[in-house]
């Protein structure tokens, strides 16, 4: 799970790189899939904290 967190760290630093060298129409482009990145890491990380919850709860 932490390797997939690192993975998305370096897209997004990818991400960022690409845009600042090609400029605005490619940033737009970026942009769009930086959000769209950034809302998977946000229901992969949401699913992972209801599976610690889950996990959790049979532990105790």
């Amino acid at each position: 799970n932490s390797s997939l967190f690192t993975v998305a760290v370096k897209l997004l630093k990818a991400f960022f790189r690409f845009a600042w060298v090609e400029g605005s129409a490619c940033s737009i482009l970026a942009s769009s899939a930086l959000a769209a990145v950034v809302r998977l890491l946000n229901v992969f990380l949401r699913f992972e904290s209801e599976l610690f919850d889950i996990e959790m709860t049979f532990v105790f």
